[in-house]
């Protein structure tokens, strides 16, 4: 006998507003399933929720984006820089 996991599955829209609500319709959809099933299906639900809500946090701070400098162009900086300031001030002071 050969189970097609395909008729075992099946996909429903959960309420988006309210996760009350949704995890109301994953204990009415998933009556006959085992109880350790259902708390995993929750669990799933709760963690993605509180992942859309972080970034949705994270969204609305304003970070400084930080850029990184390869370490040739910093040195080539650094040498431009004491040359320069050989040039305006003489040699400089150890």
């Amino acid at each position: 006998m050969c189970v097609m996991s395909i008729r075992v599955w099946v996909c429903f829209v959960l309420c988006v507003c309210v996760t009350l609500q949704a995890l109301e319709q994953i204990d009415t959809h998933l009556a006959h399933w085992p109880k350790f099933l259902v708390h995993k299906n929750k669990q799933r639900l709760t963690k993605i929720t509180q992942y859309l809500i972080r970034m949705r946090k994270l969204e609305l701070k304003a970070t400084p984006k930080l850029v990184t400098m390869p370490a040739r162009c910093d040195a080539k900086h650094t040498h431009t820089h004491t040359h320069t300031h050989r040039q305006t001030y003489g040699r400089p002071v150890s």
